[in-house]
């Protein structure tokens, strides 16, 4: 290498400190990243997992009703019944709208129950409810962020939410 035996020694060795230095900074980025990507996908999973875990009650109670053990009334109202006290990771909750952006169950906002939640904005004036329907009539399922006050809190916070039909 003719061009590093031009620069100086004392110059050579802070270039070989500042090579250094760059590359463990991209090293920690790249593992920060990596962290943080596992992180959102073992969230994912965990809220997936419930929601999917919560749809089976759903499909149990439509059982019941289609096997005449339970009027349709009946097993509508005690699936939203046994919904509204399930909690997953400590305060976080289910809610259920309809197809038509009607509220059927919020258990942390009962108020908006049997409302038309198609105007219900997020803090960034993002249409949640119109996402999840898209999110329900396009695929079926899917994640959905957006900002939203945890239950007690009044000021907003990312949330993360999996749309199941």
């Amino acid at each position: 290498m003719p061009i590093l035996r031009t620069i100086a020694i004392s110059q050579r060795l802070w270039l070989i400190l500042v090579i250094a230095l760059i590359t463990l900074s991209l090293l920690i980025s790249l593992a920060l990243w990596q962290i943080h990507s596992g992180l959102y996908s073992a969230k994912v999973h965990q809220v997936r997992t419930a929601v999917e875990n919560t749809s089976g009650i759903l499909a149990r109670f439509h059982q019941l009703e289609a096997t005449g053990v339970l009027s349709r009334e009946d097993a509508q109202e005690e699936a939203l019944s046994m919904i509204r006290g399930l909690r997953h990771n400590q305060n976080e909750y289910f809610f259920i709208q309809s197809l038509t952006q009607q509220m059927l169950l919020h258990p942390i906002n009962p108020g908006l129950e049997g409302q038309d939640v198609s105007a219900l904005m997020d803090a960034n004036g993002v249409a949640i409810n119109k996402k999840v329907l898209q999110i329900a009539k396009n695929s079926g399922q899917g994640m959905l962020q957006y900002s939203w006050p945890k239950p007690g809190q009044s000021t907003p916070a990312d949330k993360l939410s999996y749309v199941a039909l």
